[in-house]
């Protein structure tokens, strides 16, 4: 706190300053620049009488000291009579006569007629004739008024900082226990969540604002834990998920391998279509894994549109008409009205495909599928009934959790990533609205996915 004060002080005063002398110093390098000029065609001429005459009447009218000096810096001119003849060095005039600059300033300390040192400000402009530097005009002002203007306030800051840092002791001293305490064990339990330990927890005690906080880091320390849980399960469920297809293969190229007799043809086939399938279940897999990816990224704002959802879900239903007839499973549409929503067409689309694929992968031969659209006053409702195998009760609270399979054995033999519902559940809540599940077992599910006919979390296009 007290650096804060000490460089919000600083920054005051420097802008204080800044903004005392801006003023100065545009008029005085302009009045420069003018008598630069003014006095060009006297220096030229040797005309000193004009030139002494010129300099004292400004000097006298701006106070300051004017100075001419030729190009190589030797004094031709002092309106106080000073330094006629001597050399003048600074950084103002060598920068102006050498050409580096038109003009130039400077902050310098001298002293007065009785050795009392000030602080003046030197202004310097080059005097220019037929395109060629022969000298330069120095200005000297004194900045003493706005030097002691500037300690004055800078004093003022001190007095307010000592009697501040006065009080905060104080304050400390009786505060310490009642609040150090409490903020020392959150700094001791940040640094053990730094550290990996997401069971670190703070007692709180009270009813402040500190209680609150203890209360927040708890809940976040809680997410913490459960978000590092879920992260090491998904990394252990994703490299089991590639493990085993490609353990697949490689069983399966290996006993190709080292047959030592000709393969017979029918079995090389047999032996290639499975290495298609797995080869197809890892590229599903990782295809759901990426998209996966990419709407984690998305979650904040996606891109809408207004969608007519009985042409998108019509289009579905088509492409998965012949998976559902090769079990000889019907698969309709019922559309009661047209219905629209503002959505992300593509991801509406990934979303109902993998709730009515998914349904297709567990309805029995000779089965039933109705896929219905219909709306209320805010939401837009698409409802995918089957007569399938149903889920258990308990199954139904961990079926939108990512790999997690009712059946795992049967999951993975229709091809299944154990992703889709997490994908579209995950897709209905991006757009502000969920998945309803009505199960039984054994006579078949209804998945309900909602979601607002208005967006109001993204930009609508």
């Amino acid at each position: 706190m007290a650096v804060a004060f000490f460089v919000i002080a600083l920054i005051s005063i420097r802008m204080t300053e800044s903004e005392l002398l801006s003023e100065k110093i545009t008029t005085m390098s302009m009045e420069t620049g003018e008598l630069s000029n003014e006095v060009s065609q006297d220096l030229a001429l040797g005309n000193a009488r004009s030139l002494y005459n010129k300099i004292v009447e400004h000097g006298q009218e701006l106070s300051c000291r004017i100075i001419i000096v030729n190009e190589a810096a030797v004094v031709q001119m002092d309106s106080f009579s000073a330094l006629n003849g001597s050399v003048v060095q600074s950084r103002e005039l060598l920068e102006v006569l050498t050409g580096t600059k038109a003009d130039s300033y400077g902050y310098h300390q001298i002293t007065d007629q009785t050795d009392t040192p000030f602080w003046a400000v030197y202004f310097t402009s080059a005097i220019i004739r037929d395109s060629r530097i022969i000298g330069a005009v120095l200005v000297s002002q004194s900045i003493q008024d706005i030097v002691s203007q500037t300690q004055a306030t800078a004093q003022g800051y001190l007095m307010i900082f000592g009697a501040a840092m006065l009080l905060i002791v104080i304050l400390s001293y009786y505060l310490t226990n009642h609040i150090s305490r409490p903020i020392d064990d959150l700094r001791n339990a940040s640094l053990k969540i730094a550290h990996g330990d997401y069971k670190a927890r703070v007692l709180p005690l009270g009813n402040n604002e500190l209680t609150e906080l203890a209360k927040a880091f708890n809940t976040m320390s809680r997410r913490l834990q459960n978000v590092d849980k879920q992260r090491n399960q998904f990394v252990s469920n994703a490299s089991h998920e590639l493990k085993t297809p490609l353990a697949s293969m490689k069983i399966l190229v290996e006993s190709l391998l080292y047959q030592d007799s000709q393969i017979d043809p029918t079995v090389l086939k047999d032996f290639l279509g499975d290495i298609d399938k797995e080869l197809d279940r890892l590229t599903n897999l990782i295809n759901d894994l990426l998209y996966i990816t990419k709407m984690d990224d998305e979650t904040d704002v996606i891109e809408v549109e207004n969608v007519d959802l009985g042409d998108l879900i019509s289009q579905i239903v088509m492409m998965l008409i012949p998976i559902a007839e090769k079990k000889n499973i019907s698969l309709d549409l019922i559309e009661t009205k047209v219905v629209h929503a503002e959505c992300n067409a593509v991801m509406v689309r990934q979303a109902i495909s993998n709730l009515t694929d998914n349904a297709i992968k567990y309805t029995k031969d000779g089965g039933k599928i109705t896929v219905t659209i219909s709306e209320d006053e805010e939401n837009a409702f698409v409802a995918i009934q089957d007569t399938g195998v149903g889920i258990d009760r308990d199954d139904l609270q961990h079926i939108f959790e990512r790999f997690y399979r009712v059946d795992k054995a049967r999951s993975r033999l229709s091809g299944g990533t154990g992703l889709g519902l997490n994908i579209a559940n995950t897709i209905a809540i991006i757009h502000g609205g969920k998945i309803n599940v009505k199960s039984r077992l054994g006579q078949g599910s209804e998945f309900t996915f909602i979601i607002p006919k208005i967006y109001s979390k993204g930009k609508t296009v």
